[in-house]
């Protein structure tokens, strides 16, 4: 499975939409707020994973690349970009558990 295909469970469904919509309401935003907290971890979890495991892949065949998530500085993950670089000595990535 590609690391996009890990993702989709992490992302949006129409039922989120819905309950951001209703927002004026208040309750579904309370809703909406805890499965956007979880899909936050999740997707976090999934891409931490990805990287390690190409790293790992990478490594045990011996190429000197290294996939790194460069993280935004602020909320909002539009800014967050993956970048395969040259690597410099045993530069890994860390398995999340």
């Amino acid at each position: 499975q590609t690391l996009n295909d890990k993702i989709k469970k992490s992302r949006a469904k129409k039922l989120d939409y819905v309950l951001l919509a209703t927002g004026p309401l208040l309750v579904p935003l309370v809703v909406w707020g805890a499965r956007h907290g979880r899909q936050v971890k999740l997707r976090r979890k999934l891409i931490q994973e990805g990287v390690w495991e190409f790293n790992e892949r990478m490594q045990m065949d011996g190429k000197n690349v290294i996939m790194v998530w460069n993280r935004s500085k602020y909320s909002g993950g539009a800014e967050s970009y993956l970048t395969i670089e040259e690597a410099e000595g045993d530069k890994r990535g860390k398995k999340v558990d």
